[in-house]
């Protein structure tokens, strides 16, 4: 998901492949949450309650514990350190097998 979304935010600011990644990451994370809640009843992970400086987290009430603030704003780096690191390495890499072995 990281790779297809924000492949074509490579050369925007740092900041919105930041914000993007965060998005992505926390709605995927409380999509998860629930899947898991309502197919097999089981709750892996609940931020119900969880405080940013002593004020209650306005994203795990908003997602009703399913995700938080720091776990967007960790999903947030990762996606940049993924699109600005590790793919155009990895691309690299790929591009030194012969076109005729890829396919």
């Amino acid at each position: 998901l990281m790779t297809v979304a924000l492949n074509r935010f490579y050369r925007a600011n740092p900041i919105i492949i930041f914000v993007v990644s965060a998005i992505i990451g926390g709605l995927f994370e409380a999509a998860v949450s629930l899947f898991m809640q309502v197919g097999f009843g089981a709750v892996a992970w609940d931020y119900t309650g969880m405080t940013l400086f002593g004020i209650p987290d306005p994203v795990a009430i908003i997602f009703q514990g399913r995700t938080a603030t720091p776990f967007m704003i960790m999903w947030g780096g990762l996606g940049f350190v993924w699109i600005k690191l590790c793919l155009p390495w990895l691309l690299r890499l790929i591009n030194l097998i012969p076109w005729s072995l890829r396919y």
